[in-house]
């Protein structure tokens, strides 16, 4: 992380620059992913995971449909560790599901695309006039495995291509990423109700994220 002097326009900006790109790339897989574990209803999420420079908590909501589609909003809070800035981000987010896990499928698949709208706040930011956006494209794999009729345990690896952009007064900027997650979900189901807790590991510009969530879902 890029440590502040507040009189230098450029290294405020590279620094939440570097904040943002972390943020986008470590909450993109983090919560939206309730349907891989219900085909029809409605789903939430929240979620936490922290690296060396940036801690994120986040949630959503969303409804899969048929099996097939996943629309829902996500929303996460990021506080860097060695300056003082804060993000908020709101990302409307689709996915779809080309093939679901069943006798003759071995795994279910997802892909996923997001836009977030991100605010700033924080010592770091204070007097200056700075907005960022970005862009989130990715997928995953997983497969359930049944330890009884109301308990199974579902591993996951996912991907993401992860592009932020920073506009202000002073300059702009465009960064983009790659992520990788790797998941190990223990999903719990009674009757129309299903609770998974997900401990994960992120990797995104070289450094190493772990994190949880807890997804609940009210459907089939």
């Amino acid at each position: 992380m890029v440590y502040i002097d507040l009189r230098n326009d450029m290294k405020v900006f590279v620094s939440v620059t570097l904040v943002l790109l972390l943020l986008a790339a470590l909450s993109f897989n983090e919560a939206q992913s309730q349907g891989l574990y219900i085909a029809n209803g409605f789903g939430g999420a929240v979620g936490y995971s922290n690296n060396n420079d940036v801690s994120v908590i986040s949630g959503s909501v969303g409804y899969v449909a048929s099996g097939i589609v996943e629309f829902g909003v996500g929303v996460a809070y990021s506080s860097a560790d060695e300056i003082d800035l804060n993000v908020i981000g709101v990302a409307p987010y689709v996915a779809l599901y080309p093939v679901r896990q069943g006798r003759a499928v071995p795994v279910t698949a997802r892909i996923i695309g997001a836009y977030e709208f991100d605010s700033f706040s924080g010592d770091v930011v204070e007097g200056r006039d700075i907005s960022g956006h970005a862009l989130g494209l990715g997928g995953s794999i997983a497969r359930s495995f049944r330890a009884t009729p109301s308990v199974a345990i579902v591993p996951e690896i996912g991907v993401a291509y992860v592009r932020t952009t920073i506009s202000g007064s002073f300059v702009s900027d465009t960064e983009s990423t790659t992520a990788m997650t790797l998941a190990l979900a223990f999903q719990f189901d009674a009757a129309t109700t299903t609770v998974v807790l997900k401990p994960r590991m992120s990797l995104a510009e070289g450094d190493t994220a772990f994190g949880v969530s807890a997804i609940f879902g009210v459907g089939q």
